[in-house]
């Protein structure tokens, strides 16, 4: 008598959903970027994989918080449009990141990254910023130096230099001399402490500031007069793009079983699909494959799997714990 192969039917689902709330790891801190399924019924003899369908909630705030640094220069006019930058010239206005726990004497007047409904709500906090912040923790600052003020006709920001004795000039975004800048910090307290415990540095990561999110996406410092971004105290200098208040736009979901069946821009190699951020800030980004692309080196005997989500610019995406990613994956075997 001829038994039916139960076990090969129990060993190879068609699908396999994913919930982040069965992570295993148990390393998070109220927040995530990452989730690993331990697979109670192994998957065996598997040859293809794809990812179907995701729902990722868009719990985030509207700017990463490696992205919260605006830097320009302050040059006497004495010297002139066009004497050199360099780094004494070089001013800061930041927001500090989410995270920080606020305590008393400390930044007490300082706005803390947070979900931003409009444009306005970016510059308001940036004002406040430029107003509150201590050399203690930035030593780029320069209080009340600088205002900045948004035109809902224009949809454009602008920054305006307080101080005529000066001329202001945007950093760009890939300015060499801000990456050369000693770190800026974020002092950090026990929760019911007012006093300082420590500090942490305020995270930034290279081509990628405040300047860029404001609308300012010139790349490279300006040495010469003449810019329409480099004028005298009081002059308003209105920047070259709009203001970008979407956290990323597309999610990357990495996943262990897919190692080498894909290759990104940026040389990884286990990228299983990139998800459209196709929902606003708070809400829910629900993404449906509309094609069949399998992904073909895959193990034989799946018995976990690992996802990671990071944004445009390669950095981990961290929701907090009551935000639950679910994925589904088609799974394919020969015969």
């Amino acid at each position: 008598m001829v038994f039916p192969d139960f076990k090969s039917r129990v060993n190879q689902p068609d699908r396999l959903f994913l919930n982040s709330s069965d992570d295993v790891t148990n390393v998070r801190n109220a927040r995530f970027d990452r989730f690993e399924i331990r697979l109670a019924t192994p998957i065996l003899d598997a040859k293809r994989a794809q990812l179907l369908r995701a729902t990722i909630p868009n719990a985030l705030v509207n700017i990463p918080d490696y992205a919260l640094c605006f830097w320009y220069y302050r040059l006497p006019v004495s010297g002139g449009f066009s004497q050199p930058r360099t780094l004494s010239q070089l001013a800061c206005v930041r927001i500090l990141p989410s995270w920080f726990a606020n305590g008393s004497g400390y930044l007490s007047g300082m706005p803390v990254n947070s979900y931003y409904a409009t444009p306005q709500d970016l510059v308001n906090a940036l004002n406040l910023s430029a107003n509150n912040d201590s050399t203690t923790f930035n030593s780029f600052y320069q209080q009340g130096d600088v205002a900045f003020a948004y035109n809902s006709v224009t949809k454009k920001i602008s920054v305006t230099g307080t101080n005529t004795n000066y001329i202001y000039d945007m950093a760009g975004y890939g300015s060499p001399i801000v990456q050369s800048a000693s770190p800026i910090t974020v002092p950090t307290y026990l929760y019911g402490n007012s006093g300082i415990t420590t500090t942490i540095v305020q995270p930034q990561i290279a081509q990628y500031n405040l300047n860029l999110r404001c609308g300012y996406a010139q790349p490279n410092d300006f040495t010469t007069g003449g810019q329409p971004w480099t004028q005298v105290g009081g002059t308003s200098i209105l920047f070259d793009s709009f203001p970008n208040l979407i956290y990323t736009q597309c999610y990357y979901l990495y996943a262990s079983i897919v190692a080498g069946s894909s290759l990104g821009s940026n040389n990884t190699h286990n990228l299983l699909s990139v998800v459209p951020c196709s929902s606003a800030q708070l809400g829910v980004t629900n993404y449906t494959a509309l094609t069949l692309n399998w992904l073909t080196k895959v193990p034989d005997n799946i018995y976990s799997v690992i996802i990671e989500i990071r944004d445009d610019n390669n950095i981990p995406v961290y929701l907090p714990d009551n935000a639950q990613i679910n994925i589904e994956l088609a799974l394919k075997y020969d015969g």
